[in-house]
């Protein structure tokens, strides 16, 4: 009995088409990756993390001046009452939506360690970073905190954020 020829057995193209199916789909996709490369997802991250660096020296000031915040609202004004003097106090709303839903507000001094401003563009609670910084004695400090927006008498610790 003569045995049958190679290509007479379905199980060798099985597998031919297998390694087949696998060289054609491994060429398909280095040419898709070839031509369609991503771009960089930062191009300035030097600039970036020196930015990152100079925040975290910032929050690292105002824990070192043991900076404190209470935030409390009456009527449509936010008050902002600080432990000690500062100048050019901005709250920003940092919302987790996007930088569309951000919320700059600066805030004016009424005395050395309260300041007010008012509240406009808060319509649904949402999930936010509140961030208070200012400047005291020549440098930039920062407090943050997650919290849940508008928030009651709020109290920011820097020493403990």
């Amino acid at each position: 009995m003569k045995p049958m020829p190679w290509y007479h057995y379905p199980w060798t193209w099985y597998f031919i088409g297998v390694l087949g199916f696998s060289v054609i789909s491994g060429t398909a996709l280095i040419l898709i990756a070839a031509w369609q490369a991503d771009e960089v997802v930062v191009t300035d991250y030097y600039r970036q993390g020196l930015a990152i660096n100079q925040d975290l020296a910032s929050q690292q000031w105002a824990k070192t001046l043991q900076m404190q915040a209470q935030l409390y609202q009456q009527g449509n004004q936010l008050v902002v009452q600080l432990n000690q003097p500062a100048q050019q106090v901005e709250l920003r709303l940092l919302s987790n939506r996007g930088s569309d839903f951000d919320r700059h507000y600066p805030l004016q001094r009424q005395h050395p360690d309260w300041h007010q401003t008012p509240l406009q563009g808060i319509d649904n609670p949402e999930q936010v970073m509140l961030r208070l910084q200012g400047i005291s004695q020549g440098r930039l400090w920062v407090m943050e905190q997650k919290l849940r927006w508008p928030a009651q008498n709020l109290v920011l610790n820097a020493v403990t954020d």
